[in-house]
């Protein structure tokens, strides 16, 4: 009886040993798992959200040369934040009511968004985008005038405009 129970437990100690190996070896695959997405998928975020600023800058560049305010307002996110002394636009009905504000007051987008601008990435803010232009009869080297983007759920949008010499 005695020779029975050394073989069950060597049997049993056996398989536990086994067990435990095999459950190791899983927690080790799905800790490289895990790395594996951490480390790779802001590599493919930002690759993708970088090749769809381009589409959406000739999107919103467009839509600016063609004076479509509804179509701006559906690429842009509300509240948009203003410069000193300017309240947010809220909404789109706001957004409309003040499109000259956003796009002719300090600058003259149209004539800034002719030139061959491209977004560049914000300095200052990560995942955001930025396009300077200058004061309307400003100085041609000057470009404090800047509209912000931001890549959201829906895609890149508008979400401020900053004088930066205010």
């Amino acid at each position: 009886m005695t020779l029975m129970m050394k073989m069950i437990y060597l049997c049993n100690h056996k398989e536990g040993y086994m067990n435990q190996n095999r459950k190791t070896k899983n927690e080790w695959f799905f800790i490289f798992i895990l790395l594996g997405v951490f480390f790779i998928s802001p590599k493919i975020i930002k690759s993708q959200s970088g090749v769809s600023i381009s589409a959406f800058w000739k999107e919103f560049k467009d839509a600016v040369l063609k004076n479509d305010p509804e179509k701006l307002a559906s690429l842009s996110r509300f509240p948009i934040k203003m410069p000193y002394g300017y309240a947010q636009i809220k909404n789109k009905k706001e957004f409309l009511k003040r499109y000259d504000e956003i796009f002719s007051r300090q600058a003259d987008a149209k004539e800034c968004f002719q030139k061959e601008k491209q977004p560049v990435a914000d300095p200052e803010r990560t995942k955001e985008y930025i396009v300077s232009c200058k004061m309307r009869n400003g100085a041609p080297d000057e470009e404090p005038v800047v509209y912000g983007f931001t890549y959201t759920k829906t895609g890149w949008k508008l979400i401020y405009l900053d004088n930066i010499n205010e």
